[in-house]
């Protein structure tokens, strides 16, 4: 007979940040896979609640609950500095300004600021692989069967779970790529899973994301491997181009080759300090770019409907040269790609994790993304354990000691 010592059951810590970021994804995906409301003859409502708002107040309560548990010095000297950066800037703009400053238009100029200030606040350790990896599957899980149902039963041509897909195909692919990186073994039904949600997506973005992706996860790989990665990008570059070809009538058509237009029409006046810092602080565009924009109203100021900020550009890359010049971007960016080596230890991980958000600056709003940030999040309170021992033994959460 066996008799077991229940005074030495050993359960497996959850942590309460990890339990609130499941609770979170469950619930979002769940109010997504209900939503397929027709807005428009081209928009459809993606999920019932405001998914970028709600993910955005997880992410700052998370880093500020993390600042009232422990943080270095170094760490909030850095957090204070940014803060008074983004004050001064505000304040600035508001005395060289004619009109009171809509602080919300300030916000999405400023927001990859307001997100480096809160980069340090996130702790190494908040999660396992293993959670990460359950993460990765729910997202994959809820993807997978909103795109198929998208399409299927409501026609909906460029289906989405939470927001539009550019934007939130960021998420899974960074985790896809940490996890493939650090030897997680991802099984096979996700893997096909995950893929074909990319390419449903219909999105040259992401599926432009997926061939680099693949492309440095696969390089240098057996002959069974590299078998896999030339068959997976002859698919993914012949679908693109079906993709891209359906899609416009010339080239001039394409709308990031209008936003780059307008840009070059705006920079024609840049002087050397504009193009170093960017333009003064929450500068409008030209009324004539804002004009040829018009069809984009919904992203006109707040404050003025007349008038349009750089967001109007789209291209992270493009709204971040008028606002605050090559020296800002290189800036941000550095910013990103210090704290992924600083946690994961890695440089080739977060190199390819920095430029593929780089990359999608290219398209949409890149280190701007909410999507992005709750995969940076995801990926940095998990970097101890991807350091350590990668992908634990899936063992009993409960494990009696059996004696005879």
């Amino acid at each position: 007979m066996f008799s077991a010592n229940f005074s030495s059951i050993k359960v497996k810590k959850i942590s309460i940040e990890y339990s609130f970021l499941c609770s979170v994804f469950i619930f979002l995906i769940m109010t997504g896979l209900t939503s397929y409301q027709q807005l428009t003859g081209v928009y459809y409502r993606s999920n019932l609640l405001p998914v970028n708002i709600l993910l955005e107040i997880s992410f700052i309560s998370l880093c500020l609950f993390q600042f009232l548990k422990r943080i270095s010095l170094s760490d909030i000297l850095l957090f204070l500095s940014m803060l008074l950066f983004i004050l001064v800037s505000f304040l600035i703009g508001s005395l060289l300004s004619e009109k009171l400053i809509n602080f919300y238009d300030f916000l999405l100029i400023y927001k990859s600021y307001l997100y480096i200030a809160m980069l340090p606040l996130i702790p190494r350790d908040l999660m396992s692989t293993r959670n990460l990896y359950f993460i990765f599957k729910i997202l994959v899980f809820g993807l997978f069967f909103k795109y198929i149902i998208s399409i299927l039963l409501f026609g909906i041509s460029r289906p989405s779970l939470f927001y539009e897909n550019n934007f939130e195909l960021v998420l899974p692919i960074c985790l896809f790529c940490v996890l493939k990186y650090f030897s997680v073994p991802v099984s096979k039904v996700f893997n096909v899973m995950f893929f074909t949600s990319v390419i449903l997506s219909l999105s040259l973005s992401a599926i432009g994301l997926l061939v680099v992706a693949c492309f440095f996860l696969y390089s240098g790989k057996g002959f069974k491997e590299n078998l896999q990665i030339v068959f997976i990008y002859v698919f993914l570059l012949l679908f693109s181009f079906t993709v891209f070809s359906s899609r416009i009538d010339s080239f001039d058509s394409i709308d990031r080759v209008v936003f780059f237009g307008v840009f070059l029409s705006e920079a024609e006046g840049f002087s050397t300090i504009d193009w170093l810092i960017g333009k003064p602080v929450i500068t409008a565009l030209q009324p004539s770019s804002c004009e040829f924009l018009s069809f984009y109203r919904s992203l006109f100021s707040s404050n003025d409907p007349n008038i349009c900020f750089s967001v109007i550009l789209h291209s992270f890359l493009l709204r971040t040269l008028f606002d605050h010049g090559i020296l800002g971007l290189i800036f941000i960016t550095s910013m990103f790609y210090y704290f992924l080596i600083r946690s994961l230890g890695d440089k080739k991980i977060s190199a390819l994790i920095t430029g593929l958000v780089f990359l999608n600056g290219l398209s949409v709003s890149s280190f701007n993304n909410i999507y992005f940030l709750t995969a940076f999040l995801l990926i940095v309170s998990t970097s101890n354990s991807l350091k350590s021992n990668g992908l634990e033994r899936y063992d009993n959460v409960l494990q009696p000691d059996l004696r005879e």
